[in-house]
């Protein structure tokens, strides 16, 4: 894989992630019977002050999900351009 590949390829990724994270909570979301990161948060808004994990840990896999892929690509790029 060249270092071009992995510099377009990240931000192609971290679209996608936010943007099925976002198209959940208005109603758009991709299936009906898969649910995604968003929609998740987005049920959990009125139990925010009673069960605060039920957004904490969604939010929290949208940005493990992304830091990663960052990382990753960071860790590779690093790597390809000593060689």
């Amino acid at each position: 894989m060249r270092l071009v590949e992995i510099v377009q390829t990240v931000p192609r990724f971290f679209l996608s992630v936010l943007a099925v994270a976002w198209s959940g909570p208005g109603g758009r979301t991709l299936t009906i019977l898969l649910g995604s990161w968003g929609s998740l948060i987005n049920n959990a808004q009125p139990y925010l002050e009673v069960a605060w994990w039920m957004w904490v840990f969604p939010g929290a896999a949208i940005v493990t999900a992304v830091l990663g892929m960052n990382l990753l690509a960071d860790g590779l790029t690093g790597a390809l351009a000593h060689e």
